[in-house]
């Protein structure tokens, strides 16, 4: 049960940034993504579409001007209309098709659409990953301006019980006028900080409230446990990259089909008529059906093709050089954001031992001015710079967690959701 008490703000915390994060998953953003991710996996259905054989159905009716007539011109005799045909002239035939051939390019573009449709996935979890990462700052800001609103509300309690305590002092002839008026003016400038960090807080809280669909109130910040390990491989962007080097070489063999022959086969149950019927007309046959195959070679296209395949082989290249610079630049921001998270630990246990001077020192003028042995300036100040030291040690745990956060995101989607859990 103790266990229970004492774990369970961080828990609810924990559930709240859990809150915030679902939020975003549902966001309007994610969503516009997850229909492109739709729109192309319905691409990559209808390309494949391409390699199954195509089944038609034709009706086809004319009706002619004149009757179809052969003239026949014999020697020292008139000319002998004949005939051909009738004026009605209708057509049904019912024809399948299937490219049995066609230099790997049908199977190259089916190849190319997955591959889009993967990487349209893989765009849509790089997107989630970099919301997160906006939404984490967004909330570790918005406990920073919670816990500056927090101080400075305490300083100016804290300067408004001394002003009264100097009004007193001044009353009783114990004091100068102007220790009021330090104290004073001490309290307004702790108002004017402390409305700008409430204007921050509510323009941090309306960000995140956009971002999410949630308010959270972000008193505290959730726990964070980074993973040891983690391949970069695993993150959207990375592997969304991967997918485009495929891409380039599908381009590739695309671009070497144009040098294969193109085979195709056709056949048809196809019959004639003069009415629907279609049993011929009496001058041709009614069952004109067929089976037929057909096979394209280009010769020569001015060495067209084989620049395109230069081309696609350049174009293939200069991504794998990317994707490699992008994968070492992404080590290097790692290993640096691990560094910064390294020095802002550092930083936060000189911000502690900062606030437990401060907060000291405050207690020891404090009663020193209540003794009469310290001058109201000296309170002020005091006071003013416990809650500077509050705030600042607010703002050094917010961007650990941040950094934590970040760190967490470029190890991949799946690290961060393990460390935030």
């Amino acid at each position: 049960m103790r266990w229970i008490v004492l774990f369970l703000p961080l828990l609810l915390m924990a559930g709240e940034f859990t809150k915030v994060l679902e939020g975003v998953q549902k966001g309007r953003l994610l969503q516009a993504k997850d229909f492109q991710a739709k729109a192309m996996r319905a691409l990559y259905l209808a390309q494949k579409a391409q390699n199954l054989p195509s089944l038609d159905a034709t009706l086809d009716a004319a009706k002619l001007r004149e009757t179809p007539t052969m003239y026949l011109h014999l020697p020292r005799q008139p000319v002998v209309g004949l005939p051909m045909g009738k004026k009605t002239h209708i057509e049904g035939a019912l024809m399948l098709r299937y490219p049995l051939f066609s230099g790997f390019a049908i199977t190259s573009m089916i190849q190319k659409s997955r591959l889009e449709y993967l990487k349209a996935k893989l765009t849509k979890k790089d997107l989630q990953r970099n919301l997160y990462l906006e939404a984490a700052r967004l909330y570790a800001a918005l406990y920073a301006a919670n816990e500056e609103v927090s101080a400075l509300q305490k300083a100016y309690a804290a300067l408004r019980l001394s002003y009264k305590k100097a009004q007193g002092l001044y009353d009783q002839g114990l004091a100068p006028l102007s220790d009021v008026y330090n104290i004073e003016a001490k309290m307004y400038a702790i108002k004017a900080q402390l409305a700008s960090a409430q204007a921050r807080q509510k323009s941090v809280a309306n960000t995140l409230a956009y971002l999410s669909g949630y308010k959270p109130k972000a008193t505290q910040l959730p726990h964070i446990t980074l993973p040891q390990t983690s391949t970069l491989l695993q993150r959207a962007d990375i592997a969304a990259l991967s997918k485009e080097l495929a891409i380039g070489k599908s381009q590739i063999k695309l671009a070497k089909s144009t040098l294969w022959p193109k085979i195709g086969i056709e056949a048809s149950l196809k019959r004639f008529g003069d009415s629907i019927a279609l049993d011929g007309d009496g001058y041709r046959n009614a069952d004109e059906s067929y089976v037929g195959i057909g096979v394209r070679y280009n010769l020569f296209h001015g060495m067209g093709d084989m620049h395109k395949i230069e081309a696609a082989k350049a174009a293939y290249l200069a991504k794998r050089s990317y994707f490699n610079d992008y994968v070492q630049r992404a080590k290097t921001d790692l290993a640096n954001a691990k560094i910064k998270l390294g020095a802002l630990q550092e930083k936060l246990a000189w911000a502690k031992k900062q606030l437990r001077a401060a907060r000291e020192y405050a207690r020891l003028v404090q009663g020193r001015y209540d003794n009469q042995l310290a001058s109201a300036d000296e309170l002020s100040r005091a006071i003013a710079q416990e809650a500077e030291a509050k705030a600042k040690l607010a703002a050094v745990r917010s961007e650990i967690f941040a950094q934590k956060c970040t760190v967490a995101l470029m190890m991949g989607l799946q690290s961060f959701q393990r460390a935030v859990r």
